[in-house]
């Protein structure tokens, strides 16, 4: 396997594939340059001996069951209330704004699906935004994207791979979600340089850790696609600007508020406190995936010296999906296992000043600045301190 494969359960999948013959098999995995697959190159155990990731699933999420019940009613006519045992939250609600789409309409038979196309094209089970790309090219269909992967990897100039072929956008239309592409063999990527804003909308659930507060509530987050970098291999030869519109989306997150006394070490150190929590909150977001069955991309960070809504240093990590799917409630839950682990990530890690395998992160829109790793593992290790000091104390 060339690279950790996200997840426990796909790696020992990928292996069971090659090893369905009847005599012994041999998997290996190569570690490449993340935070997650040098963590596994230092601490084998961890893979082999540990559980596999918690599954998450939030049927309350109303995206979710609006895309769920119009595949359903793309197989068989859905009907009220009996259905309401598949979908015991939102089938009601979900039914009346897909037809307020189009999507749906209510005939003698039940609720039918009345889209066009393929309703599991409109919903891919990994992308749950409501509005859908085409990316068609010499008369066929090469991808369907949700609109935070239109707007990441299809923008215009960017390069897409699709079966071992390298495509150029030419154009991303808003208003007709159709992406241009043209077929073009290059020796070059892409990668796209965002902002990040977000606000406290409502905090849901407080944990107290010593001096450490733990938060969990909904957000509002605006992404803003900026621009995209060139790179041919981890060189980049050039940058562009991109004119997008802002992607707005309220969605769950979990914030950790640092204490005043870890930031007190990280200035007698003479340390960037900036850089500290900017790569502190990286190598949560790398470590999270472990305990939480995501992707690093399903998942969003934002961190300050000084955020408004809290008036304190605050590392946020929201789930990348319109509504939250229970990825950062579920986190909460495993926020010391996650805080540890990360500790011992950077702390673990060779470089000197931080690289791709502890603080560096491929999705930062801020080009990895500022970064201090000391300050990171400053700040890391009196998380820890606070949370096993609550341990002991609710122990007690």
């Amino acid at each position: 396997m060339a690279g950790y494969p996200g997840t426990i359960i796909s790696t020992m999948q990928q292996a069971g594939r090659a090893g369905r013959g009847k005599g012994e098999s041999i998997a290996t995995l190569v570690g490449f340059h993340d935070p997650l697959d040098q963590y596994f190159m230092k601490h084998p155990d961890a893979l082999f001996g540990g559980s596999h990731e918690h599954a998450i699933i939030d049927l309350s999420n109303e995206y979710i069951s609006a895309g769920h019940a119009m595949c359903a009613a793309a197989e068989l006519p859905l009907r009220l209330p009996d259905d309401e045992a598949y979908f015991p939250a939102l089938l009601a609600e979900s039914l009346a704004a897909l037809e307020h789409q189009g999507l749906v309409k209510n005939t003698a038979s039940g609720w039918v699906y009345s889209g066009r196309g393929r309703a599991t094209e409109a919903v891919p089970l990994n992308a749950l935004s409501s509005q859908v790309f085409k990316m068609p090219c010499e008369g066929r269909l090469l991808e369907t994207l949700d609109r935070t992967r239109a707007y990441r990897e299809a923008h215009k100039g960017a390069v897409v791979l699709h079966e071992g072929e390298t495509y150029i956008v030419e154009q991303l239309n808003l208003s007709s979600g159709i992406i241009s592409v043209s077929k073009k063999p290059v020796d070059f990527h892409t990668e796209p340089i965002k902002t990040v804003d977000l606000r406290v909308i409502q905090e849901l659930e407080t944990q107290q850790k010593g001096a450490l507060t733990v938060s969990f509530g909904a957000v509002e987050v605006v992404e803003q696609y900026v621009g995209y970098k060139t790179l041919r291999y981890d060189q980049v030869v050039g940058t562009e600007s991109l004119d997008l519109p802002p992607l707005r989306f309220t969605t769950t997150a979990l914030w950790l508020t640092v204490p005043e006394a870890a930031v007190e070490r990280v200035v007698a150190k003479q340390l960037d406190i900036a850089g500290g929590i900017h790569g502190a909150e990286h190598a949560l977001i790398a470590v999270m995936p472990l305990h939480v069955m995501c992707d690093r991309w399903d998942i969003g960070g934002v961190s300050t010296a000084c955020h408004p809504d809290t008036a304190r240093p605050t590392i946020f990590i929201y789930d990348g999906f319109e509504g939250g799917i229970g990825l950062a409630e579920k986190a909460v839950e495993l926020i010391a296992d996650i805080v540890t682990m990360t500790r011992e990530l950077v702390r673990g890690c060779s470089c000197d000043v931080g690289c791709p395998a502890c603080i560096y992160s491929p999705k930062c829109g801020n080009d990895n600045k500022p970064l201090d790793k000391e300050a990171a593992i400053v700040l890391l290790d009196e998380l820890v301190a606070h949370m096993a000091k609550a341990n002991r104390l609710n122990a007690s």
